[in-house]
Protein backbone atom coordinates (compact mmCIF):
# COMPACT_ATOMS: atom_id res chain seq x y z
CA UNK A 1 0.00 0.00 0.00
CA UNK A 2 3.14 2.46 0.27
CA UNK A 3 2.78 1.95 -3.42
CA UNK A 4 -0.26 4.53 -3.77
CA UNK A 5 1.93 6.99 -3.50
CA UNK A 6 3.41 6.74 -6.97
CA UNK A 7 -0.64 5.59 -8.05
CA UNK A 8 -1.49 8.85 -7.09
CA UNK A 9 1.57 10.63 -9.16
CA UNK A 10 0.58 8.44 -12.12
CA UNK A 11 -3.20 10.03 -11.82
CA UNK A 12 -1.57 13.63 -11.49
CA UNK A 13 0.40 12.99 -14.54
CA UNK A 14 -2.41 11.92 -16.56
CA UNK A 15 -4.78 14.71 -15.58
CA UNK A 16 -6.93 12.16 -13.42
CA UNK A 17 -6.02 13.59 -10.30
CA UNK A 18 -8.78 15.78 -7.58
CA UNK A 19 -8.18 15.82 -3.85
CA UNK A 20 -11.86 17.04 -3.83
CA UNK A 21 -13.41 13.69 -6.16
CA UNK A 22 -15.35 11.36 -4.04
CA UNK A 23 -14.83 7.62 -5.32
CA UNK A 24 -17.80 5.15 -3.88
CA UNK A 25 -16.13 1.82 -2.10
CA UNK A 26 -18.53 -0.47 -1.76
CA UNK A 27 -15.92 -2.57 -0.43
CA UNK A 28 -14.71 -4.43 -3.64
CA UNK A 29 -13.71 -3.11 -7.02
CA UNK A 30 -14.93 -5.07 -10.12
CA UNK A 31 -12.78 -5.72 -12.83
CA UNK A 32 -14.38 -7.76 -15.81
CA UNK A 33 -15.64 -11.32 -13.41
CA UNK A 34 -13.46 -10.85 -10.65
CA UNK A 35 -14.13 -8.93 -7.24
CA UNK A 36 -10.90 -7.11 -5.75
CA UNK A 37 -11.32 -6.69 -2.18
CA UNK A 38 -11.29 -3.75 -0.19
CA UNK A 39 -9.75 -3.76 3.75
CA UNK A 40 -13.09 -1.98 4.52
CA UNK A 41 -16.19 -0.47 3.21
CA UNK A 42 -15.78 2.96 2.95
CA UNK A 43 -18.85 4.86 1.10
CA UNK A 44 -17.91 7.91 -1.15
CA UNK A 45 -14.70 9.41 0.12
CA UNK A 46 -12.42 11.88 -0.95
CA UNK A 47 -8.13 11.37 -1.37
CA UNK A 48 -7.60 12.29 2.21
CA UNK A 49 -10.03 9.57 3.62
CA UNK A 50 -8.96 7.23 1.28
CA UNK A 51 -5.13 7.29 1.87
CA UNK A 52 -5.47 7.28 5.38
CA UNK A 53 -8.00 4.37 5.38
CA UNK A 54 -5.59 2.90 2.74
CA UNK A 55 -8.77 2.31 0.16
CA UNK A 56 -7.71 -0.43 -2.58
CA UNK A 57 -10.95 0.42 -4.13
CA UNK A 58 -10.31 4.41 -4.49
CA UNK A 59 -6.54 4.09 -5.66
CA UNK A 60 -7.85 1.02 -7.85
CA UNK A 61 -9.81 3.26 -9.88
CA UNK A 62 -7.16 5.79 -9.61
CA UNK A 63 -5.21 3.12 -11.53
CA UNK A 64 -7.16 1.99 -14.20
CA UNK A 65 -8.24 5.91 -15.15
CA UNK A 66 -4.19 6.84 -15.23
CA UNK A 67 -3.50 3.69 -16.97
CA UNK A 68 -0.52 1.21 -17.44
CA UNK A 69 1.68 4.17 -19.13
CA UNK A 70 1.46 6.88 -16.28
CA UNK A 71 2.06 3.76 -13.74
CA UNK A 72 5.01 3.05 -15.29
CA UNK A 73 6.28 6.83 -15.90
CA UNK A 74 5.43 7.60 -12.23
CA UNK A 75 7.57 4.80 -11.51
CA UNK A 76 10.70 6.13 -12.85
CA UNK A 77 9.72 10.16 -11.97
CA UNK A 78 10.60 8.46 -8.45
CA UNK A 79 13.23 5.68 -9.06
CA UNK A 80 11.35 2.80 -9.04
CA UNK A 81 12.71 -0.13 -11.14
CA UNK A 82 16.34 1.03 -11.18
CA UNK A 83 19.05 1.12 -8.37
CA UNK A 84 19.08 4.44 -6.19
CA UNK A 85 23.23 4.41 -6.48
CA UNK A 86 23.75 4.31 -3.01
CA UNK A 87 27.38 3.71 -1.92
CA UNK A 88 26.75 -0.57 -0.66
CA UNK A 89 26.76 -3.64 -2.37
CA UNK A 90 24.57 -6.05 -3.52
CA UNK A 91 21.38 -3.56 -4.48
CA UNK A 92 18.50 -5.00 -6.30
CA UNK A 93 16.68 -3.01 -9.10
CA UNK A 94 13.15 -4.42 -7.47
CA UNK A 95 10.68 -4.81 -10.84
CA UNK A 96 8.25 -2.57 -12.35
CA UNK A 97 6.26 -4.69 -15.18
CA UNK A 98 7.17 -3.02 -18.22
CA UNK A 99 6.22 -3.64 -22.00
CA UNK A 100 9.41 -5.07 -21.87
CA UNK A 101 9.29 -6.94 -18.70
CA UNK A 102 6.25 -8.72 -19.92
CA UNK A 103 7.57 -9.65 -22.90
CA UNK A 104 10.44 -11.15 -21.58
CA UNK A 105 8.36 -12.74 -19.06
CA UNK A 106 5.03 -13.94 -20.01
CA UNK A 107 4.02 -16.35 -22.53
CA UNK A 108 1.49 -14.71 -24.53
CA UNK A 109 2.60 -11.44 -23.28
CA UNK A 110 -0.30 -10.16 -21.72
CA UNK A 111 -1.49 -7.55 -19.92
CA UNK A 112 -4.92 -7.68 -18.34
CA UNK A 113 -6.98 -5.19 -16.98
CA UNK A 114 -6.51 -7.18 -13.31
CA UNK A 115 -3.00 -6.44 -13.53
CA UNK A 116 -3.17 -2.50 -13.53
CA UNK A 117 -5.62 -2.67 -10.51
CA UNK A 118 -2.73 -5.19 -8.72
CA UNK A 119 -0.16 -2.44 -9.85
CA UNK A 120 -2.05 0.69 -8.70
CA UNK A 121 -2.05 -0.85 -5.14
CA UNK A 122 1.52 -1.81 -5.23
CA UNK A 123 0.75 -5.86 -5.65
CA UNK A 124 0.99 -7.96 -8.39
CA UNK A 125 4.65 -8.19 -10.63
CA UNK A 126 5.25 -5.02 -8.86
CA UNK A 127 8.43 -4.66 -6.34
CA UNK A 128 10.49 -2.58 -4.47
CA UNK A 129 12.97 -2.17 -1.79
CA UNK A 130 13.09 -0.65 1.60
CA UNK A 131 15.46 2.14 0.69
CA UNK A 132 13.89 2.58 -3.17
CA UNK A 133 10.37 2.82 -0.60
CA UNK A 134 12.37 5.41 1.53
CA UNK A 135 13.07 7.40 -1.61
CA UNK A 136 9.43 7.94 -2.49
CA UNK A 137 8.86 8.99 1.01
CA UNK A 138 11.91 11.75 0.97
CA UNK A 139 10.62 12.71 -2.88
CA UNK A 140 7.53 13.53 -1.69
CA UNK A 141 8.84 15.23 1.76
CA UNK A 142 10.94 17.37 -0.68
CA UNK A 143 7.80 18.14 -3.18
CA UNK A 144 9.06 15.92 -5.99
CA UNK A 145 12.73 16.29 -5.77
CA UNK A 146 15.26 13.09 -4.70
CA UNK A 147 18.50 12.63 -4.04
CA UNK A 148 20.59 9.59 -4.71
CA UNK A 149 21.15 8.17 -0.83
CA UNK A 150 24.47 7.90 0.66
CA UNK A 151 26.08 6.57 3.81
CA UNK A 152 29.27 8.26 3.73
CA UNK A 153 29.13 12.47 3.97
CA UNK A 154 32.85 13.12 3.61
CA UNK A 155 36.42 10.99 2.93
CA UNK A 156 39.52 12.10 4.86
CA UNK A 157 42.50 11.34 2.72
CA UNK A 158 45.32 9.69 4.95
CA UNK A 159 48.20 11.15 5.47
CA UNK A 160 47.30 15.18 3.84
CA UNK A 161 44.05 14.62 6.00
CA UNK A 162 41.83 16.89 3.49
CA UNK A 163 38.71 16.15 4.11
CA UNK A 164 36.39 16.05 0.75
CA UNK A 165 32.54 16.16 1.07
CA UNK A 166 30.31 13.92 -0.66
CA UNK A 167 28.24 16.11 -2.61
CA UNK A 168 24.51 15.38 -2.86
CA UNK A 169 23.27 14.12 -6.28
CA UNK A 170 19.98 15.09 -7.22
CA UNK A 171 18.00 12.16 -9.34
CA UNK A 172 15.04 12.98 -9.78
CA UNK A 173 12.80 15.70 -9.87
CA UNK A 174 8.46 16.17 -10.60
CA UNK A 175 6.81 19.45 -11.03
CA UNK A 176 3.99 19.00 -9.37
CA UNK A 177 1.78 22.13 -8.83
CA UNK A 178 1.64 23.15 -4.92
CA UNK A 179 -2.12 22.32 -4.08
CA UNK A 180 -0.83 18.59 -5.08
CA UNK A 181 2.01 17.93 -2.57
CA UNK A 182 -0.19 20.15 -0.16
CA UNK A 183 -2.83 17.14 -0.83
CA UNK A 184 -0.59 14.63 -1.07
CA UNK A 185 1.56 15.58 2.69
CA UNK A 186 -1.95 16.20 4.37
CA UNK A 187 -2.98 12.80 3.00
CA UNK A 188 -0.09 11.59 4.61
CA UNK A 189 -0.12 13.37 7.79
CA UNK A 190 -3.89 11.85 7.64
CA UNK A 191 -2.56 8.21 8.03
CA UNK A 192 -0.55 8.98 11.38
CA UNK A 193 -3.15 10.94 13.29
CA UNK A 194 -6.63 9.48 12.37
CA UNK A 195 -5.18 6.56 9.91
CA UNK A 196 -4.08 3.24 9.62
CA UNK A 197 -0.56 4.51 10.75
CA UNK A 198 -1.63 6.21 15.11
CA UNK A 199 0.49 4.03 16.27
CA UNK A 200 3.54 5.66 14.77
CA UNK A 201 2.63 9.35 16.15
CA UNK A 202 4.66 11.20 17.92
CA UNK A 203 4.10 13.40 20.32
CA UNK A 204 5.01 16.96 19.40
CA UNK A 205 5.86 16.25 15.94
CA UNK A 206 3.93 16.11 13.07
CA UNK A 207 4.71 12.86 11.17
CA UNK A 208 3.43 11.70 7.60
CA UNK A 209 3.55 8.04 6.43
CA UNK A 210 1.79 5.10 5.23
CA UNK A 211 1.30 1.48 5.99
CA UNK A 212 2.10 -0.95 3.91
Amino acid sequence: STFKIVTTLAAQIAGKFSSSRLIHCAGYYTMGNRRFRCLGRHGSIPFRTAMAKSCNVYFSTLAVEAGPTALREACKTVGLGDRTGIDLLGETKGVVPTQAWIERWRKPPVWYGGDTVNFGIGQGEMSASPIQMAGVAAFVANQGVSFRPRLVKAIAEPGSGIVRPVAPVEDHRFEGTPDFWSAMSGALQAVVSEGTARSAAVAGFQVAGKTG
